[in-house]
């Protein structure tokens, strides 16, 4: 006696075969403890350029179990340097000669960043803090709504910080005063980190949580144009996190983000 078999029930056989023929190959992958690649083998190589310490200093005792983004500023012949408990110190690049040593009492978490003879300065409590770039002395205070963890910028007379919720505040460069805020909407899920903002020639260019990379006019805090880097992708907001946390980079007219 012939069986008919329907085209849909020959299809569900072979997929149950083929699965079940898998089975012992998936089970072998999953089972063996160590199925990472091999490292590439360690290469010899001759280095060109042979660095030696010039000079160190001790600005702090660092920031403990904290994730801070103070990191060293250069501009010119000055290195400056912050410290979480509110310190910032200037140092002749060549020499390690101290400048200038000025304490803001304030709990820093981004900078410090330079420009138009300033020293800029983010702090936990949502302030951006201003100090001359010869003299070390506290310029002014402005508020923002939010912790800053990336390093404020200052071109055009515009200064620019970025705050974790989302925002880029555009402060006057002379007194703190606020000019304009752009504001992002932030997804449920971030990491702990922003990028920030790189200024060029009458923008300011930043990188948010949303996997977006935006050009903010300066003189205004209007959107100029703005791409996307990555797309969210899955179903959980673990998936979907896309977050830009390395600062952009200007070079030969083009934007590079992360």
């Amino acid at each position: 006696m012939s069986v008919a078999v329907r085209p849909i029930e020959t299809l569900l056989l072979l997929a149950g075969l083929s699965l079940a023929g898998g089975c012992t190959t998936l089970g072998n992958l999953f089972d063996n403890p160590d199925n990472t690649a091999e490292p590439a083998e360690v290469v010899d190589f001759e280095p060109v350029i042979k660095v030696r310490t010039v000079w160190q200093r001790r600005v702090g005792s660092g920031a403990g179990n904290l994730f801070l983004k103070l990191r060293p500023a250069i501009d010119g012949e000055r290195v400056y340097a912050a410290t979480r408990d509110g310190r910032v110190r200037a140092f002749d690049a060549r020499t390690g000669e101290s400048v200038w040593d000025t304490e803001t009492d304030s709990p820093l978490s981004g900078g410090p960043g330079v420009g138009d003879g300033l020293v800029l300065l983010g702090t936990s409590d949502g302030e951006v803090i201003a100090l001359g770039e010869d003299d070390g002395e506290i310029k002014w205070r402005a508020r923002v709504s939010s912790e800053v963890l990336s390093s404020p910028g200052s071109r055009g007379g515009v200064s620019v910080a970025r705050t974790i919720d989302g925002k880029l505040f555009g402060l006057s460069a002379d007194d703190g005063t606020r000019l304009w805020v752009y504001d992002r909407t932030t997804p449920v899920l971030t990491l702990r980190g922003t990028s920030s903002p790189a200024l060029a020639e009458g923008a300011a260019i930043a990188g948010f949580d949303n996997g977006q990379v935006v050009a903010i006019d300066l003189s205004n805090g209007q959107p100029l144009w703005e791409a996307r880097v990555a797309v969210p992708r899955g179903r959980t907001e673990l998936e979907r996190m896309v977050d830009i946390d390395a600062d952009p980079v200007i070079e030969d007219k083009a934007v590079y983000a992360v």
